[in-house]
């Protein structure tokens, strides 16, 4: 990839770490305190960014008003992107996210992820990936364990 159009890795901003504390489509009011440490090392043809994190929400409640338990949450991400030639870009990426929910479980989530972009030509570009993650309970957690691998070829075509 031109160095023009190459996508980096290090464009996410502090709100942009993974949120494990959310529940999708539920309404609720809390007081967020959060710390994030971000290190990123851009040298010529290869970029390293190591991000640590934390979170707590206290004094939770529902849209109704009804409180909740507090949460929390704390990890480290770190990406690896190599530009070995002209139209190639390999990447390694890990998160690793500890966190307890409202009923006091706590559950440790991991992901690793290698990936090989390829352009063939300006607007194709062919790109092979691996992912590993797996959750698990931490002892007397409701959290389920699970072990997932994914591989994907992708193929795209810009216009």
């Amino acid at each position: 990839m031109p160095a023009s159009s190459r996508r980096s890795i290090s464009d996410s901003g502090p709100s942009d770490f993974d949120d494990f504390l959310g529940r999708p489509g539920s309404a609720e009011r809390y007081l967020s305190k959060r710390l994030e440490w971000l290190l990123n090392l851009d040298i010529r043809r290869t970029e390293f960014n190591l991000r640590v994190f934390g979170e707590e929400r206290s004094g939770r409640t529902q849209a109704d008003g009804t409180p909740l338990e507090d949460l929390w949450q704390r990890g480290v991400s770190v990406d690896f992107s190599m530009q070995p030639g002209p139209r190639t870009e390999f990447t390694l990426s890990g998160r690793f996210v500890n966190r307890e929910n409202e009923f006091d479980d706590e559950t440790d989530f991991l992901n690793l992820e290698a990936r090989l972009e390829y352009e063939l030509t300006r607007r194709l570009e062919l790109t092979g990936a691996y992912s590993y993650s797996e959750q698990k309970p931490v002892a007397g957690s409701a959290f389920r364990e699970y072990v997932a691998n994914v591989v994907g070829l992708y193929v795209t075509l810009s216009l």
